[in-house]
């Protein structure tokens, strides 16, 4: 009888402490979520005081190997067509 009055006890502890545990990180996601509202919203705020409009650059460099290839392969047509063009060959 002692042993499961110890063992609910210690498991009661065990669940208080999991429910601490989680009242603690919702409470801090909650801060950090309000902080971060707060930052954007002072972003915002600064963006709309701008006379000037934000412009958005957005590179067009593509550097994956496809497009790597098809550049590779027009080089090599532009330097076969060259050297039949040199050799008076027609290339169809």
């Amino acid at each position: 009888m002692t042993i499961s009055l110890l063992l609910a006890g210690i498991a009661a502890v065990g669940l208080i402490g999991v429910l601490g545990l989680f009242v603690s990180v919702k409470l801090e996601f909650e801060a950090r979520s309000r902080r971060e509202r707060e930052r954007i919203e002072a972003i915002l705020a600064r963006v709309s005081e701008r006379e000037q409009p934000v412009v958005v650059l957005k590179s067009n460099l593509n550097l994956t190997p496809r497009p790597q290839l098809t550049r590779r392969e027009a080089e090599l047509v532009e330097r076969v067509r060259a050297l039949a063009a040199a050799s008076g060959e027609r290339i169809c």
